[in-house]
């Protein structure tokens, strides 16, 4: 049977909380995404733990990262300030994969 639909949902895995994207049928990501996510440090990337299909989705499951919004983080100087920290790695983790 084919799923329908599309969505991110949390999820409880061994080890704690993982999202689970179901993408829309063309709208997967490139599997050399999912391969260069796997060579990618975990210090500053959620971790990818599995892929694959499911009916005529893709999906994705990967580490829950907690600690509020964006939006949040805006009005708390040290927060943001180490949010863009964070952020700044995982775009530098990201250029050294070449994505």
């Amino acid at each position: 049977m084919a799923a329908s639909g599309s969505g991110r949902f949390l999820v409880g895995r061994e080890g704690g909380d993982a999202l689970l994207t179901l993408y829309n049928p063309g709208a997967e990501p490139d599997t050399a995404v999912h391969d260069a996510l796997r060579r990618m440090p975990a210090d500053h990337v959620p971790t990818l733990f599995a892929t694959g299909r499911f009916g005529d989705l893709a999906y994705d499951v990967v580490e829950h990262v907690s600690g509020g919004t964006l939006a949040e983080a805006g009005h708390d100087p040290g927060r943001l300030r180490l949010l863009v920290d964070e952020l700044g790695r995982a775009l530098a983790s990201f250029a050294e994969a070449g994505l």
